[in-house]
């Protein structure tokens, strides 16, 4: 049940103000999270590492661990984008009362809020889009929550879809290089999150036009007949016999 039936614009403001800061804590709360996770992946590697039996059921566990950081990492970039976007309609607020509808300039920011606002863990969020319907109607929350309104960035890293095998590998990669850990993988992933690709075998050389063999066998001109078979040895065969005794 709301405490205001129409739209407050003192307490919109304030509303706006205290959600900036109550993001900030949380930014900085995961952000120590983020570095725990971090630690214990690389614990896991470590011990990964030294075991020669179990090695997988760890690197199973690795890219377990290795989801969670990257949904950490994820929301914390959607509360640095959302707190934004609070900070802007804060700058352009006078567009909530100069138009009865809702303006182009913060149309953007007035839906992305109204998304996300059931997503993550900021009261402040929840009462400023209770405004925003008080302010403009049921159709604003409907028209937020179509596909393509507000910010494409924020839907993506506040989905509950699980994220992609090679995003996952990535993370591990990462902590790996970080803190200078072996990180074995059945399925080795560059910087970049995706498997390299092996170089395609050269090709085979082209045969040169002197070299194929012709489609037709030529033409050869007619040749004379070789020379009669001459027992004596005679270098010519033409040479005169050799006069008869006397």
């Amino acid at each position: 049940m709301w405490l205001f039936k129409s739209f407050d614009k003192k307490r919109t403001q304030n509303l706006l103000k205290l959600s900036i800061e109550r993001m900030t804590m949380l930014i900085n709360k995961k952000k120590a999270e983020i570095g725990g996770l971090k630690k214990t992946m690389k614990d896991i590697m470590i011990l990964a590492n030294s075991l020669k039996a179990g090695r997988k059921e760890k690197q199973e566990q690795a890219l377990v661990k290795a989801e969670h950081l990257l949904r950490e990492k994820n929301l914390v970039e959607a509360l640095d984008i959302l707190s934004n976007e609070c900070d802007k309609l804060l700058a352009r607020f006078a567009l909530f009362t100069a138009e009865k509808t809702l303006a182009k300039e913060i149309e953007e920011s007035v839906h992305t809020i109204i998304w996300a606002a059931p997503r993550v863990n900021v009261p402040e969020l929840m009462e400023i889009k209770n405004q925003f319907v008080l302010r403009y109607g049921k159709q604003v929350e409907e028209d937020a929550r179509a596909d393509g309104a507000g910010r494409a960035d924020v839907r993506r890293k506040l989905s509950h879809s699980p994220p992609a095998d090679h995003e996952l590998r990535k993370q591990c990669k990462m902590i790996s290089e970080e803190y200078n850990v072996a990180w074995t993988d059945e399925e080795e992933v560059d910087v970049d999150g995706y498997a390299p690709k092996l170089p395609p075998p050269p090709a085979a050389p082209k045969t040169a036009d002197f070299e194929r063999p012709p489609a037709h066998a030529p033409n050869l001109p007619d040749l004379p007949p070789p020379p009669p078979f001459n027992p004596g040895g005679d270098a010519s065969p033409s040479a005169p016999p050799p006069p008869p005794p006397p």
